[in-house]
């Protein structure tokens, strides 16, 4: 299992997100506020890009060897700020 977001950082129309943990060989990424997969793959970091100003949460699911995917996941809501 995906653990924990080690560290999320929200920039002028971005967020990237930073996960770790357990032993897993793939990763789903889920936005709940785009109601959308954004990314399915390997790494441990991912960048959602061009979004608008507003607060966004996301949920990383973990896959095993076979992909199948874990039903427990992490979750975590980060915002994103109008620029200065």
């Amino acid at each position: 299992d995906v653990t924990s977001f080690t560290n999320s950082t929200a920039a002028c129309g971005s967020i990237k997100l930073d996960w770790s943990g357990g032993a897993y060989t793939s990763v789903r990424v889920y936005c709940t506020t785009t109601a959308s997969d954004i990314y399915t793959g390997a790494a441990t970091t991912y960048t959602h890009s061009g979004l608008n100003p507003g607060s966004y949460t996301y949920r990383i699911y973990a896959k095993n060897g076979d992909g199948l995917e874990n039903t427990t996941y992490v979750e975590q809501t980060v915002s994103v700020s109008v620029p200065a």
